[in-house]
């Protein structure tokens, strides 16, 4: 493991602009050529909704991106359906792909929590594909923390994101890709999980692993789906954050880095405690989070939570302040001083 000099510790690093995956999509739009503004109506017994979706988005492996706006609510959203190409329909049937995207739809749905993206009631189109309908977020979790690479912003995203995991666990569902990509902001600051293509319930077998390999930990625990797989991706998620934050490289620097953490070596780590990161932060939250897949672990997001409120606490930070709604009287969140 390459050891700076003090020379080298002293001397800033330049920040590395994250790159845009496919998420970021969710944003940033751009124009898809060859395609045209278009009306898709919808009513069945649960909807009747009518959206116009712009040839705006992004095309991924698996689905397509648009920004889109509910014609009779005004409401933007962004809607995302499968890709109709032959590469997908060589692997999987048309009904595996359906089940795949109806499978997010319906746990969309299901979920009410502040830091779960929201997702609205699906509709199909007149080839009766489906169509998933999302609020718009505005920005990558990884921009808005270069915006101002601060241990408190850092602080409450992870608190964000560990409350998160922890509705998660309580609804008996696993992301199975939780990842610094599939982490975004909302005008109001606050951090948001989405993507949840490959979100299966705890103890459902996987048969087929649609994640990102580089955040998934190397030994698959059981074959079935566990809180555990989050817990190991959010400990790799906030080490890359970490070491982003300290202008360490993508691909030359944090990969490898990473990489070596999935393989069990924690003396990566290291590197991090010459950047002057709080040894609690590297020891109690990340290991701990990289070690809950190990069966010996009884680590869970209840834990999580606590040691990130530790740590808020022994670094000064404050908890988002609330006040209450004069004619309610119920507590509401203004917006982050971070």
């Amino acid at each position: 493991m390459r050891v700076m000099s003090d020379e080298k510790k002293t001397k800033k690093r330049k920040r590395q602009v994250p790159k845009k995956g496919f998420l970021h999509a969710y944003f940033a739009f751009g124009d898809i050529e060859g395609e045209n503004v278009r009306t898709v109506a919808y009513k069945d017994q649960y909807c009747d909704v009518e959206y116009e979706i712009l040839p705006r988005g992004t095309r991924g492996s698996f689905a397509e991106v648009r920004l889109a706006r509910d014609l009779k609510t005004g409401r933007e959203a962004v809607v995302k359906y499968p890709r109709s190409d032959k590469e997908l329909t060589d692997r999987y049937s048309n009904e595996e792909i359906s089940a795949i995207f109806l499978k997010e739809a319906v746990l969309l749905q299901s979920m009410d929590h502040p830091h779960i993206v929201k997702g609205y009631r699906r509709f199909y189109d007149e080839d009766e594909t489906i169509h998933i309908p999302m609020e718009r977020l505005v920005q990558s979790a990884e921009d808005f923390l270069m915006e101002s690479p601060t241990m408190k912003r850092l602080y409450f995203m992870m608190k964000q994101a560990a409350s998160g995991i922890a509705y998660l666990e309580k609804s008996e569902i696993v992301h199975c890709d939780f990842s610094t990509k599939n982490m975004m902001v909302d005008k109001k600051k606050q951090l948001k999980i989405l993507d949840f293509g490959s979100a299966n319930l705890v103890g459902q077998e996987i048969k087929e692993l649609m994640s990102t390999p580089r955040y998934m930990p190397m030994v698959w625990p059981t074959g079935y789906a566990t809180t555990s797989i989050d817990l190991h991706c959010f400990g790799i998620s906030m080490a890359e954050l970490l070491l982003e934050m300290n202008g360490f490289d993508q691909d030359k620097e944090i990969t490898p880095l990473t990489s070596q953490l999935k393989q069990g070596n924690r003396d990566a780590l290291q590197i991090l405690t010459l950047e002057g990161v709080p040894i609690y932060l590297i020891d109690n939250i990340i290991i701990g989070c990289l070690e809950s897949v190990n069966e010996s672990s009884d680590f869970t997001s209840k834990r999580l939570e606590e040691l990130i409120e530790t740590f808020g606490v022994s670094q000064g930070f404050e908890p988002n302040e609330k006040s209450k709604n004069i004619i309610t009287g119920e507590e509401k969140e203004q917006e982050p001083d971070y």
